[in-house]
């Protein structure tokens, strides 16, 4: 069986991608060339250094939960925090951003029942 730490590692590699400049540019293009939306020059220069961000953030809170002795708190956090990801990007889906959000979306799922799983044992 998986363990549920294994999330916490696959959201340190995710994390750093998306706070790696250049990288980071070339993952959104790519999620973006699945939309009908005509997305402008002007949208996607902002839009690239608050996934930067994002992903700097991502990164240290990643860090953090691996580093830290595993605790209930700290999975039930990471298990809410699945889900509030999963609704926003399944709402991004559902309002024609990117189909690709919808695989993201279950993607963040999935994690949340390992997330579950652990909690139940």
């Amino acid at each position: 069986m998986t363990n549920h730490r294994s999330v916490y590692y696959i959201d340190l590699v995710l994390f750093l991608v998306l706070a790696t400049p250049g990288l980071n540019h070339y993952l959104l293009e790519f999620v973006l060339s699945f939309s009908a939306s005509d997305w402008s020059a002007a949208s996607l220069s902002l839009a690239t250094p608050l996934l930067g961000l994002a992903g700097v953030l991502g990164l240290g809170l990643a860090w953090i939960r691996l580093a830290s002795t595993d605790s209930r708190l700290i999975v039930q956090t990471s298990l809410l925090v699945k889900l509030a990801a999963a609704a926003w990007l399944g709402w991004l889906a559902l309002s024609g951003v990117s189909v690709i959000f919808a695989v993201f979306a279950a993607a963040d799922l999935f994690a949340a029942s390992l997330l579950i799983l652990a909690l139940v044992r």
